[in-house]
C-alpha cells in the first residue's frame, strides 16, 4: 500500500498516459492508494476528460476524497478490476 500525493503523483500520471497509448480504456486499480490528495484527484480528473478511464476498487481514503469533492459523480468507479476492464 502507497500513498500518493505531489511528490509522487508524475509517476501515476506517466503511468496513465504510458497505458493510454497502448489501450483505449485505462483502468486504474486503486486499491493499493492508501492516501491520495488533491494532486491525484487533478491528475486522474484531467486524464479522465481526453481518455476512456475507469478506477476500480479506490481505497477508502480515496473514496471518500471522490465522494466528497463530487469526482464519484464525474468518474466511472467500479467496485473490481474485472468489471473495470469488461466492455
Amino acid at each position: 500500500m502507497e500513498a500518493v500525493d505531489a511528490d509522487s503523483v508524475s509517476l501515476l500520471a506517466s503511468a496513465l498516459h504510458e497505458a493510454a497509448s497502448a489501450y483505449t480504456t485505462v483502468v486504474v486499480d486503486a486499491a493499493w492508494m492508501t492516501f491520495a490528495d488533491s494532486s491525484v484527484l487533478n491528475v486522474l480528473l484531467h486524464f479522465h476528460h481526453g481518455h476512456r478511464l475507469r478506477v476500480a476498487r479506490p481505497a477508502h481514503q480515496l473514496q471518500r476524497v471522490l465522494e466528497l469533492t463530487g469526482a464519484d459523480k464525474v468518474l466511472d468507479i467500479r467496485p473490481a478490476v474485472l468489471e473495470a476492464i469488461a466492455l
